[in-house]
């Protein structure tokens, strides 16, 4: 037998067990150190959808698992956007349910998605927008050829990786670059090849082995590791294999030390991420680890400062108090502060996560204080911590909800359910209970009363009052720097849940609000990119297909300071998120809202600025035209002043609302200033 790569004889079989427990044949060369099954007859598991079966757990991906194939396509595309770069013309092979496809898109690439499984084909028209082609690479016939290939863990799928690469040759465009990524066999997972092993990869990659494939198709120009991945970067070569003996042996070297050290006793010993650290780039991962170590050490400083006051009135706080999305961190502190400022620091918080499991444990400990307050995160919404015990964020049942004794406060949360999502049996049941044993039932705006008062009925629709999100109030709650005027604009564009937000229209709508950024450079403004958790970041590659110089502000998983720091020298703030308008509220900056939920909308009704509201769903062809149109009716030079002073006065309106709602919460639980 010979080697399916490097055609030499000498080879030997050997027989492992795979991940699944079952025992598997395999033959390794010791010439390039490629593994593989001695597949006979070669089975197409992919087509009629039978592999999506077996690795997919189905013929359509789960909400939690398209999150995670977006958040895995921008890690990817950051990470090889210098290669992108030298592409225009892209066919990926084997794009899945087309998330890299979407972002190439977003970034201005002329791209198309190829994929076998029918099922995940077609998911992408729903997910996204925009059809790919069923079909094999094999079957493939392109009308023109590509100047760019990309594939990501599929050529340890195909039975022949030389037929395969051939059919890319030919695909491609003369100097057409390909880029490819696979498991790789030098640094398996955590050091267990046995966990490695898996039936449906037929081919299992070295550095010498990819090298030696590559290089008789193409100029090898970058070959490296990804995590424990392999990938390679190539250009097309006409002329003559690229094969180098002195590269070959380098990379055998290395590709043999890596092997050892990731199955000698260092990986149980120290873990798999330190023993890659040994590998790749030791400084690197130390300064990494460095910087996530003082993180936590802040966060632990962080929580110990909300939560002390030891000889004060114990109230627990349920809400998302953690460093993540950052309107809700931000959120969970201003409401404390809220009742910290009107009660004059008489009490001490005891912290809740929305997300934590609600057990005797946490009934007894919320027993033991003087109230509860629950509030901080958009909490009535079916997406986010979905479950079955209560329907909204709180998981908390009707019977957990009963056991608590001490009064029940529910402070400015929200309603946040997008257009065509309607409330499940299972949600309405457990709002009603809340409402029911709520002393006080606060709504952050009047369009989330007007829903809630719907849902809970006649006979407890007049509990549900109007508490606007504090937020909204951040000038009158803390004592900051002046606002001054700085020509500064912050764009927030949200891509969770990107599907309700966008429908169909997402790379129209970008490439409008992109190009309404690239007329307000021209006229002297300072652009950034502002995120609240990291997809946000998304939207710099609309900025970049436009050309618009921006900077990049990554908020998601920062303290509140420095949200106040970054917000206070902003002018305008064009944003899609409901925070990404409310806390630039509340620092007195100008905003104007990119509509694409409900929410936003009625925020700005609540204040009489509706004018501010640009819908995302309608006139789409417009949306550049109306975001300037509100920038120079509200914020040019002779406006700003005056749009920035009725600002000032609908935060006063909307405190002196809090503070009656607070003294009458007060009252009921026993808290006096003084």
């Amino acid at each position: 037998m010979k080697c399916i790569i490097c055609n030499s004889r000498n080879v030997n079989a050997l027989k492992m067990v795979s991940r699944d427990d079952s025992e598997i044949e395999l033959i390794r060369c010791k010439k390039c150190g490629h593994l593989w099954q001695p597949i006979e007859n070669y089975m197409d598991i992919y087509s009629e959808g039978e592999f999506s079966n077996i690795a997919r757990n189905g013929n359509a991906p789960s909400s939690e698992k398209m999150k995670q194939l977006d958040n895995m396509a921008f890690s990817r595309f950051n990470f090889y956007k210098t290669y992108l770069d030298k592409m225009d013309n892209i066919l990926e092979v084997g794009s899945y349910v087309g998330s890299f496809v979407n972002l190439l898109k977003i970034y201005g690439k002329n791209v198309t998605g190829l994929e076998p499984d029918p099922d995940y084909s077609a998911y992408s028209e729903k997910q996204y927008g925009f059809k790919q082609i069923t079909s094999l690479l094999e079957n493939f016939e392109a009308k023109n050829k590509y100047d760019g290939i990309i594939s990501f863990h599929v050529i340890e799928h195909v039975k022949n990786p030389h037929i395969f690469l051939k059919s890319v040759f030919d695909l491609l465009d003369n100097n057409g670059k390909v880029l490819f990524e696979c498991p790789s066999l030098d640094i398996h997972l955590n050091g267990d090849i046995n966990k490695f092993i898996w039936k449906p990869h037929i081919h299992y990659f070295s550095l010498t082995s990819i090298y030696y494939l590559f290089s008789l198709y193409f100029n090898v120009l970058a070959l490296d590791i990804k995590q424990d991945s392999l990938y390679i970067y190539a250009e097309k070569n006409n002329n003559k294999p690229n094969f180098n003996t002195l590269t070959f042996t380098k990379l055998k070297i290395a590709s043999r030390c890596m092997y050892s050290l990731n199955n000698s006793k260092l990986v149980p010993l120290f873990g798999k991420k330190i023993t890659l650290a040994l590998l790749r780039e030791p400084y690197q991962s130390l300064k990494q680890a460095k910087s996530i170590t003082i993180k936590k050490i802040n966060y632990f400083l962080y929580v110990k400062n909300e939560m002390k006051n030891k000889n004060k009135i114990p109230v627990s706080h349920i809400s998302v108090y953690t460093l993540g999305n950052v309107g809700d961190t931000v959120l969970s502190k201003c409401v404390r502060d809220t009742f910290n400022k009107i009660c004059s620091n008489k009490l001490k918080w005891n912290l809740y996560s929305v997300w934590s499991p609600v057990d005797q444990n946490l009934i007894e400990n919320i027993n033991k204080s003087e109230f509860l307050l629950i509030g901080g995160g958009g909490l009535l919404l079916p997406d986010t911590n979905k479950n079955s015990i209560s329907g909204w964020q709180w998981a908390c049942s009707k019977e957990n909800l009963k056991n608590i004794n001490k009064k029940i406060i529910v402070f400015a949360i929200g309603y946040n359910y997008f257009k065509g999502q309607e409330p499940e049996e299972l949600f309405i049941d457990n709002l009603r209970e809340l409402v029911t044993r709520a002393s006080f039932f606060g709504v952050r705006n009047n369009g989330s009363c007007g829903k809630v008062r719907a849902i809970v009925g006649k006979n407890l629709e007049n509990k549900i009052v109007f508490q606007p999100c504090p937020t909204t109030l951040i000038r009158k709650l803390y004592e900051l720097p002046d606002k001054n005027k700085t020509r500064n604009i912050a764009f927030n564009i949200a891509f969770d849940r990107y599907e309700r937000r966008f429908g169909r229209n997402m790379y129209s709508v970008l490439d409008q609000i992109a190009l309404a950024a690239k007329k307000l450079s021209n006229k002297g403004y300072k652009i950034y990119n502002v995120a609240h958790v990291d997809n946000d970041l998304i939207f710099g590659l609309s900025l970049q297909k436009h050309a618009v110089p921006y900077k990049t502000i990554l908020l998601g998983g920062e303290f509140p300071d420095k949200v106040f720091d970054f917000y206070n020298k902003m002018d305008v703030v064009i944003g899609m998120r409901g925070h990404a308008q409310m806390i630039p509220f509340g620092l007195n900056c100008g905003i104007i809202t990119l509509g694409s939920h409900e929410k936003m909308r009625w925020f700005l009704e609540d204040i009489d600025f509706l004018d501010l509201y640009i819908d995302l769903d309608s006139n789409i062809e417009i949306i550049c035209q109306e975001i300037i149109k509100r920038f120079e009716l509200f914020y040019s030079e002779e406006n700003y002043y005056e749009t920035i002073q009725k600002i000032k006065a609908k935060q006063e309106y909307l405190y002196k609302i809090t503070l009656e709602n607070v003294d009458y919460i007060k009252n009921i639980v026993t808290i006096h200033s003084g």
